[in-house]
């Protein structure tokens, strides 16, 4: 990527290369090798497109809204009552079965995009356990999914995708946390291929804060009636609060 002209673009772009060199610089010493070889793909897949805004893979980030959407499908399952752990996996994930969306990237790729929207993995933490009772720390977020349904688009918060035994949930709460290294150096989001959870497991980049389902496996299934048909396009989009992001 080179960065365009202009004293304000170019020290935008500047600050987002920063961002992906400091990303890259944390991941562990073992795994070198191969993660210097992801950084140079990812550095030269990051394309600048005006105003602020920049794609990563599918991803398309708005420095100046301080978002970015990806877009992805909603999955379809056996059961209608399948229960749900996740609200978001990686293309071809492999907890996707337990995701109500997937999502057209991966978790390197989408981790590095919170991370250029601003948020800090240093303020969070993850789950002590799988359904850990505890709140998840971290930077809020706010997370919607829209689709285009009889020629209009439709736009909802995430939570409204789920239900908790049988009832649309209203607590829009979530967080950054990003993933952990495993002892082999892989970043273990992209493992299971989590992205977005809510039942406090220790994987995922982004967590429902106080939870849904956590002590209650099986209450949270996905809302069909809110929801388009499985196989139907979705965007989903991650955007910093106006308040977190004046704290900058």
């Amino acid at each position: 990527m080179t960065c365009p002209s202009g004293a304000l673009a170019k020290r935008g772009c500047r600050r987002l290369l920063l961002r992906l060199a400091t990303a890259l610089a944390v991941l562990p010493a073992g795994a070198a090798p191969a993660w210097a070889q992801a950084g140079a793909d990812l550095a030269s897949e990051l394309q600048e497109l005006g105003g602020g805004r920049y794609r990563l893979g599918s991803i398309e980030i708005d420095r100046t809204a301080r978002s970015f959407v990806v877009p992805g499908r909603v999955l379809g399952h056996d059961r209608p009552d399948m229960p749900m752990e996740f609200l978001a996996g990686t293309k071809g994930g492999y907890k996707n079965y337990e995701s109500i969306v997937e999502l057209d990237t991966d978790a390197i790729r989408f981790n590095l995009a919170c991370l250029f929207i601003g948020l800090d993995p240093a303020n969070g933490r993850q789950p002590a356990t799988h359904f850990d009772p505890q709140p998840v720390p971290g930077d809020p977020v706010t997370v919607h999914l829209s689709w285009t349904e009889g020629g209009e688009v439709r736009r909802i918060r995430a939570e409204e995708a789920l239900t908790q035994r049988g009832q649309p949930s209203d607590r829009h709460e979530w967080v950054y946390t990003g993933s952990l290294m495993n002892p082999r150096g892989e970043y273990l989001a992209d493992v299971a291929g989590t992205l977005i959870g809510f039942v406090h497991d220790v994987s995922s980049v982004i967590h429902h804060r106080g939870g849904l389902g956590v002590g209650g496996y099986g209450s949270v299934i996905g809302n069909d009636e809110v929801l388009p048909p499985p196989g139907s396009p979705i965007v989903l989009e991650i955007a910093r609060p106006p308040a977190a992001a004046a704290d900058d």
